[in-house]
């Protein structure tokens, strides 16, 4: 599967609406954290200011994200890493986009991400590989502590 192409295409529920409906958050939780995203210079992530305004935990949001991505979760230390793998993406990439490869069978490469719909990412992954990109949802301290340790 190129998932390039299966995320143009995909059509996703709101995090707003999965977390609520999972008994997340509140509604009233949801629309005071879009207020305060509309006051902000910086646009950020619903679910990352449902985290800042601790309504909800990483973990929970990661787990919204993946029933909203399909993406499942998979955690760089619950894998034998194929340290090979470094060579095709140096730490400062893995850094900078906070991602972590854990295996290559044949042309599809599998990837531990934080954010699924990061387009820009997998595109600079797959030019950059010359892989199809398969991926897999952490969270971010987990790859970071894993980038940490295994690079």
């Amino acid at each position: 599967m190129d998932w390039l192409k299966a995320l143009s295409g995909k059509k996703k529920q709101l995090i707003g609406q999965i977390v609520r409906r999972k008994g997340y958050v509140t509604e009233e939780q949801i629309r005071e954290a879009l207020k305060y995203q509309q006051e902000l210079s910086e646009k950020l992530p619903l679910g990352e200011i449902l985290i800042l305004k601790g309504f909800i935990d990483e973990d929970k949001l990661l787990g919204a994200i993946s029933a909203q991505s399909g993406v499942p979760y998979l955690s760089p230390f619950d894998y034998d890493v194929d340290k090979r793998l470094f060579l095709l993406i140096p730490k400062s990439v893995a850094e900078r986009y906070v991602i972590f490869p854990l295996d290559k069978k044949a042309d599809l490469l599998w990837l531990v991400v934080s954010d699924p719909y990061d387009r820009e990412m997998f595109l600079h992954i797959r030019d950059l590989t010359g892989c199809k990109i398969m991926p897999f949802l952490a969270t971010k301290d987990e790859i970071r502590k894993a980038i940490e340790e295994f690079y």
